[in-house]
Parts: C-alpha cells; sequence; structure tokens
C-alpha cells in the first residue's frame, strides 16, 4: 500500500497522481507525476524543459499545484518555460501573462488526467489499478492516520485503567464488608456469663471465714 510522503515536516503531503523519486514505488504514482526531495528538503518538480519548481502547495480536490522559482526570480526562469511535453497546464493559451507571478514569485499549473480530484471530492483517494492492463485509476476510503489511531488507543487505555480502578474499589469494599460481617457474627455468638453476688466463685469460702471469726 502507497503511504502519504513528505520531504520535510511541514512540507505538502505527497499521494497519487504524485510520488517522490526514492521514496515511493513507481505504481504509486501517476507517469510524469514524479517529484523529488533536495538536499535542503524542498519538494522539486522538473519540468520537460529542465525548468525546475518548489512545490508549495498541492490541492488535489482542485487538481492545482502552486509552485516557486528556487532562486526567487521566476521571470528568468519563463523564458525556456514549456508545458507541451508535461501532464501539466497553465490555464493560459501560449505565453503566461508576466503579472501573474510578479507578485508572488509563485506560478499555479494544473492537470486534467488522470481525473483524481473526483475522488478527493468525494472525500476518498485516489489510486491506480492493480488488476489493469492499462493505467486506470479507482477511489478507496481514506487510510486512518496514525494520530487517529494513537488517540483511539489511548482512549481504550484510560478505558480499560478506569475499569480496573472500579473493580479493585468494589473488591477493597467488599472485602472490608465481609471481615466486618464475620466479626460481628464472631461478636454475637461470644456470650459472656453473669454472676450475682450469691453465686460468685469464692463466695462460701468468704462465708466460713466470717463463721470462724465470729465464734473467736
Amino acid at each position: 500500500m502507497c503511504r502519504e510522503e513528505r520531504c520535510k515536516k511541514h512540507g505538502p503531503v505527497i499521494r497519487f497522481p504524485f510520488r517522490i523519486k526514492g521514496k515511493q514505488p513507481d505504481y504509486c504514482g501517476y507517469p510524469g507525476f514524479d517529484l523529488s526531495c533536495t538536499d535542503r528538503k524542498e519538494t522539486l518538480l522538473e519540468l520537460p524543459t529542465s525548468m525546475k519548481l518548489y512545490v508549495n502547495e498541492i490541492d488535489y480536490a482542485s487538481q492545482l499545484i502552486v509552485a516557486r522559482d528556487p532562486d526567487e526570480c521566476l521571470p528568468k526562469q519563463i523564458r525556456n518555460f514549456s508545458l507541451s511535453r508535461s501532464p501539466f497546464g497553465s490555464g493560459y493559451k501560449g505565453l503566461i501573462p508576466s503579472e501573474t507571478f510578479e507578485m508572488k514569485n509563485t506560478l499555479h499549473l494544473n492537470w486534467s488526467k488522470p481525473h483524481s480530484g473526483l475522488c478527493e471530492q468525494q472525500g476518498k483517494f485516489c489510486r491506480r489499478k492493480n488488476s489493469s492492463a492499462r493505467i486506470e485509476i479507482e477511489c478507496y476510503d481514506k487510510p486512518k492516520s496514525k494520530e487517529v489511531a494513537a488517540v483511539g488507543s489511548v482512549f481504550l487505555l484510560l478505558v480499560i485503567f478506569a475499569a480496573y480502578r472500579v473493580y479493585s474499589i468494589d473488591k477493597a469494599a467488599r472485602e472490608n464488608q465481609k471481615r466486618i460481617e464475620t466479626f460481628l457474627a464472631d461478636y454475637k455468638s461470644f456470650k459472656p456469663t453473669r454472676y450475682m453476688n450469691a453465686n460468685l466463685p469464692g463466695r462460701p469460702l468468704l462465708h466460713a471465714l466470717e463463721v470462724i471469726s465470729e465464734a473467736e
């Protein structure tokens, strides 16, 4: 299964129809949509005319790329600009008006094939069909992210811990109750003998001593 990749932490997410050479297999992308990572971890798009652009953003639903010139001088590169052999278009016929990139040094490119944006608009991802002899695409459900899986695991652990605590407290309470009941049962079975004065042990001996003392 093809995983999403980035050249750097906050760089654009790369998935079908794009792929990063050296990180994702050929079948993860569509022909002509190869990207690469520079030594500075920039996402690089190289057009057939050897024009190189850094990719700032990819809008998969709109099938749009926002790119910039690595040297911050896009008008200089535009002299060799051509999309005739690439899968991308600019939305303009002929040369691109210079005012479209002079202000922000950015260039917007779009693609019409493959129609991967249809899947993205449905909240799904797009991929190549494995069983197809031709290059055909299909939509599939988005896989759960690592963050969601991690949150689910933490939540499950918290539920298990809470259940164990409740069980432990309940068990301790039941054991305490049992000890109290045992103590009360033992206390009831113990019946101390009470003696009246006349029946106290040693009373006959005291009476005999009193008689002898009076006789004297």
